[in-house]
């Protein structure tokens, strides 16, 4: 499934700001969360992402946009995992 590789690229590029421990936490559903948000607006996305995990720095808004910008969202994956 596409969505799971993608779901580890995107906690990589996106999550290495974070402290390791603090990443290890993470769930699934948490990651998922953050990887939907990212899709939105720019203002919509980091304010959702200071409300999901409490802090957003400007490495973080950088990771971020550069996964956006060079990976397509993956709705038909995303549909399905909300779906099933």
């Amino acid at each position: 499934m596409l969505i799971c590789l993608q779901m580890t690229v995107f906690r990589i590029e996106c999550f290495k700001s974070f402290p390791v421990s603090h990443v290890q936490r993470m769930t699934f559903a948490q990651i998922l969360q953050l990887y939907v948000a990212a899709y939105q607006t720019q203002s919509v996305w980091k304010e959702l992402w200071k409300h999901l995990i409490g802090v957003i720095s400007v490495q973080i808004i950088r990771d971020v946009e550069t996964f956006v910008s060079t990976t397509p969202f993956a709705e038909e994956d995303v549909m399905r995992l909300l779906v099933t």
